[in-house]
């Protein structure tokens, strides 16, 4: 099963897909369909153990054992690592839809609160908008021949020639690229959300204009829309429950 979600993963993002997010959840498991190397590590650990056993386990030191069960739970994390490293290259072939491109100007100055607020750092380039965390950067440019764009990532000049850090590498690019073509998603209005958010300023612009318009009378306009409590974002006036978040509202 976890090699045909690989082989499914792959595909997604190697075809010419434009790929539409509704919420900011990584683009896949975060590498924890690695996670069988473990399995594989605790087996041979306790197939170890029970040779010890009936050969007299008195006769093997603490330190023989120790070292036996480091070698399987190394091996088993070096080869997770080692999985997360020569996968993680899939997701700068992840392309996504735009409903509208922007010039790149307005477009960095529309995602700039947003993902400042998460900890990132927003720079210009000269054809993208860069994206900086502490490890990694993303640069975003638009497909010429599509209504999409790309998230390529790369490591900083720090992180370049290490990677003994590969598996919390993998779940960083996989969160942070899914949050920064979310955010993108949602100003320009393609996903369900930015839809949403968009419809909601379009009745907000006409009850301006209607106030606006009148004289002495006040103006009121029914929003389809309202904002959650919880998680700040636009639902349906009538829900009951948060389709983001899932709490009652």
């Amino acid at each position: 099963m976890d090699f045909l979600k690989d082989f499914l993963y792959k595909k997604k993002f190697s075809t010419n897909e434009l790929l539409i997010l509704n919420d900011e959840s990584p683009l896949d498991d975060c590498g924890n369909r690695f996670n069988w190397v473990y399995i594989v590590a605790a087996a041979a650990s306790l197939i170890v153990t029970i040779l010890m056993l009936i050969n007299g386990i008195e006769s093997f030191t603490f330190a023989e054992i120790f070292l036996v069960l480091f070698l399987f739970w190394g091996s088993a994390w070096g080869f997770k690592m080692k999985l997360c490293g020569s996968t993680f290259f899939r997701f700068r072939d992840a392309k996504f839809a735009i409903k509208r491109k922007y010039p790149l100007v307005e477009l960095f100055a529309m995602i700039s609160p947003t993902l400042k607020k998460q900890g990132l750092t927003l720079g210009m380039d000269k054809n993208a908008i860069v994206v900086s965390s502490s490890r990694t950067k993303y640069e975003v440019s638009y497909l010429e021949d599509q209504n999409g764009f790309q998230v390529y990532w790369y490591k900083t000049l720090v992180k370049a020639f290490l990677s003994f850090d590969n598996i919390i590498l993998y779940r960083e690019i996989s969160e942070t690229t899914a949050l920064i073509a979310y955010v993108i998603q949602c100003v320009t209005g393609t996903n369900d959300y930015g839809k949403e958010h968009q419809a909601l300023n379009a009745v907000q612009n006409n009850t301006n204009v209607v106030q606006n318009n009148t004289s002495g009378n006040t103006a009121s306009v029914n929003s389809d829309f309202r904002e959650c409590p919880s998680c700040h974002k636009m639902i349906q006036m009538n829900s009951k429950f948060c389709k983001y978040c899932g709490k009652s509202v």
